[in-house]
């Protein structure tokens, strides 16, 4: 068996240290006479001068990290180095400036990556690579340093007559700079440079720019620094953006480029190529460069394009420039050629003839996708009689074609408010193909709702041609189940994209038999149907189907807000005032009971900007309040059951839980065999007592109208600062046809207003009644003696009806007719 100690070529097997066994396959320490492949993260620390064993060291993959420990300089003989499509790292121990030496030639056998820095050195870190590089792969020098951007890791080449042949890239991945060095004549090789992010190249010697070929500032953050002058007669420098400094050196290059504008010929200083106004920002007090001109005609034009299609036929165009040297001779197009793997997919292509010299044309075709979404490429040849010679050149298109893709009308469904047991309630979402060639197909498999089982999908809709649309059905059936209900809806399908739209299912169910159901918020605002509306103030009392609420604050300043959606019973509600302190809570105090079960439904919304959320605790006052629920965001609702007892007094408490001093409640519903019970007419007049203080024929707001009116008509019982003599009903005489036998009369018009709840409330009568005298009356009914009546729903608001009663006058006597409204309501 042969010594494995002295094996050729031993590879990492682990990420680990350089110098351990345990890292390589051969489990020894690396010694000279072995040949070291890197295919893991291996790293070396060094102090002054560190050697690392073995005849040649080559990082396949993973990386090579060196780092410096605690002297600086530090020295890394490294022997012969090989990056062959891995990274070398240099980094510092402690966090702060370090000057490191490697006096070795680098090799670059593939595409590769030399790092200074992990993320966070302080101050520079300054990296020299004495013997320089060769090879011919592809280096991209990262910055990986700096906690601010005044600090640089900077690479310093001083070798000169570099036969490096590789092209450099050069960007930074933290918050300092990234500085490539050239220090000696030649000293890049002949590969180009390209400046991303928070890059600099810096000409720090005579003559070590001029073997390089082209130079791309990228980005905003890119600097060019010809301390000494780039001297290439064939040279390319060309600015996306960035900072050109010319210092006080004198080059000279071929072509230039600022932006999308070839820079004419001409020798410029920094002031005359800011006044060109092609963007990019230059420095130097006297430096200059010259451009040498661009060949006559020149054809410029973006080598690659990537583009979008939905499915259908799309046109697309692609620019080419003339930027002849002389600035005259134009450019002749002599035809375009479509090849590559789809060039049967685009036609229509359409070039100008010629392209004047400092002018842009569009060459433009369509493009129709043949096999649905994916990706689609082929090239552009252009045949001209460009002075390069470049002809046909070759630019590349890819289309990215997204069919089918899926759209939904809504993402929100949102059953209402519904009676108990309200049956199977169904809703459809519209689904749309918005892709162009292939249909659309929901996964009836995968598509699913989650949240209450409540909710399903009852139907799905077949194959969904490309612009069209379908439905998807859902239905909601709680049984006798009553709350809140929520699930959310996800539509799988073959999306290209693989998006899954989702849409938010809500639904409340009332609960049966008798319940306390409060809309707070304001006396303008509208009520949810079946609800009591509760004038939100601080202090403020009603008692609704037997169960006395009252509301109260922790700082004595509820108010009543309005505007926070569109549903009714989230419109409005009951708020403390926002302050920007901590602590306020709203309490909800509730008595009346029967010993029993107490299910509560709540709905909490509030109009702002800002998350705002609440927490809800429940409990006996004075006794220990238990969570609810903690951290709910607007808008919401709740549910919570739980035991009570009769002669106790109860809290709902809603506490802010940021630092607004903001709660807020919008409704509450009382359920179960704890609630009383009580009459419509009985919760209008609370906290009056139907009986005595609050019976129909009173008046103790004092504006004129008795209680019984005012119910029907939808005044306040108990509020003297807000008469509600202007919901009286009105009378007039007009000439009208209102049953449409196209016949016109006089009539003695009575309107008046009823609200829903005392039109179907059973232990309410309203009449009209008219007569001639002020002694003998007839109740109006619709058809007899041609009196017509008509109800338009909600003719005067939500929850108020029109009543308009259509009287003869040809029932008068003696020019004598009169019409009164008539209540009666047995409490």
């Amino acid at each position: 068996m042969p010594n494995l100690a002295t094996a050729d070529l031993v590879t990492s097997v682990v990420s680990g240290n350089y110098a351990d066994g345990t890292t390589w396959d051969n489990t020894l320490a690396p010694v000279t006479g072995n040949d070291y492949v890197i295919v893991t993260n291996v790293e070396q620390n060094g102090d002054a001068t560190t050697s690392l064993e073995g005849d040649s060291i080559t990082v396949d993959s993973g990386w090579l990290r060196l780092t410096a420990v605690d002297a600086s300089p530090d020295t890394f003989v490294v022997p012969s180095l090989t990056l062959n499509g891995g990274r070398l790292d240099i980094r510092s121990h402690n966090q702060y400036a370090r000057e490191v030496d490697l006096p070795n030639a680098v090799a670059v056998g593939a595409d590769s990556q030399f790092r200074i820095g992990d993320g966070g050195e302080q101050f520079n870190m300054d990296v020299t690579l004495t013997a320089g590089l060769t090879g011919s792969g592809n280096l991209s020098f990262v910055s990986n340093s700096g906690n601010g951007t005044d600090d640089i890791a900077t690479l310093h080449l001083p070798a000169a007559t570099s036969t490096f042949t590789g092209n450099w890239s050069v960007n930074s991945i933290d918050s300092g700079y990234g500085r490539l060095s050239a220090e000696a004549a030649n000293a890049l090789g002949t590969g180009t440079v390209s400046l991303g992010t928070r890059s600099i190249l810096v000409a720090a010697a005579a003559d070590a720019l001029n073997s390089t070929p082209a130079i791309t500032l990228d980005t905003d953050t890119s600097e060019l620094i010809l301390t000494n002058a780039w001297v290439n007669a064939s040279g390319v420098l060309t600015m996306t953006d960035g900072t050109l400094d010319l210092a006080d050196s004198v080059s000279s290059i071929d072509r230039m480029y600022i932006g999308a504008n070839a820079v004419p010929t001409g020798t410029y200083t920094a002031t005359d190529l800011t006044n060109l106004g092609f963007g990019g920002t230059f420095l130097g007090a006297t430096g200059t460069i010259q451009v040498a001109g661009l060949p006559n005609p020149s054809l410029i034009a973006e080598t690659s394009y990537s583009f979008t299609s939905f499915g259908y036929t799309s046109g697309y165009s692609v620019s080419i420039s003339n930027g002849a040297g002389d600035g005259t001779t134009p450019l002749n197009i002599s035809g375009i050629t479509v090849t590559g793997s789809d060039a049967g997919d685009v036609s229509n292509v359409i070039n100008p003839g010629s392209v004047a010299a400092g002018t842009s044309e569009d060459i433009t075709f369509d493009f129709t996708p043949s096999s649905g979404g994916g990706f689609y490429d082929f090239a552009l040849e252009v045949a001209s009689d460009d002075g390069l010679g470049t002809s046909p050149m070759v630019i590349n298109v890819q289309v990215e074609v997204f069919d089918p893709l899926i759209a939904i009308g809504s993402g929100t469904q949102d059953f209402g408010y519904l009676a108990n047991s309200p049956g199977p309630q169904t809703a459809t979402v519209t689904i749309y193909n918005d892709g162009g060639s292939v249909d659309l197909e929901v996964d009836d498999v995968f598509s699913e709702i989650v949240g209450d089982p409540d909710f399903f999908i009852s139907s799905f809709p077949g194959p969904i041609a490309p612009g069209g649309s379908g439905e998807l059905e859902i239905t909601f059936d709680p049984g006798a189940l009553s709350g809140f209900f929520s699930g959310t809806l996800y539509i799988e399908s073959n999306d290209y994209e693989g998006t899954i739209p989702t849409v938010n299912l809500s639904a409340v169910v009332l609960p049966a038999g008798d319940a306390a159901s409060i809309d707070f918020g304001t006396a303008a605002s509208p009520v949810e149907s079946g609800f009591t509306q509760f004038i939100a103030a601080e202090g403020a009392t009603r008692t609704i189907a037997g169960v006395t609420v009252q509301l109260a604050s922790s700082a004595n300043d509820i108010i009543a807000a309005s505007g926070a959606s569109a549903t009714d019973l989230m419109t409005d509600g009951a708020a403390t005032t926002f302050n920007g302190t901590g602590g306020n809570y709203i309490s909800v105090i509730m008595s009346g009971f029967n010993t029993g079960t107490l299910d509560l439904l709540g709905a909490f919304n509030y109009p702002s900007g800002y998350g705002l959320p609440i927490n809800i605790e429940f409990g006996e006052v004075g006794g220990t309040l238990s969570s609810v629920q903690g951290g709910v965001n607007r808008p919401a609702y709740v549910n919570y059951s739980t035991s009570v007892e009769a002669g106790k007094t109860y809290e709902l408490r809603v506490i802010e839980s940021g630092n607004a001093n903001l709660a807020y409640i919008s409704g509450l519903v009382l359920s179960g065999d704890s609630v009383p019970g009580g009459t419509p007419y009985g919760d209008f007049v609370s906290p009056l007592d139907p009986l005595t203080d609050g019976a129909p024929e009173l008046d103790p707001d004092g504006d004129g109208v008795p209680i019984g009116i005012e119910w029907v008509v939808g005044g306040s019982a108990d509020d003297s600062a807000s008469p509600d003599t202007d919901k009286l009903p009105t009378g007039g005489l007009v000439n009208a046809d209102p049953d449409g036998d196209l016949t016109s009369s006089d009539y003695l018009l009575f309107t008046y207003r009823r609200t829903t709840a005392a039109g179907t409330d059973a232990n309410t009568t309203i009449e009209v009644n008219y007569g001639t005298d002020l002694s003998g009356w007839t109740t109006a009914a619709d058809g007899v003696d041609g009196i017509v009546i008509f109800d338009t729903q909600n003719g005067f608001g939500a929850g108020v009806d029109q009543v308009d009663v259509y009287i003869p006058v040809s029932l008068a006597v003696d020019g004598r007719l009169f019409a009164y409204l008539d209540v009666q309501v047995a409490p």
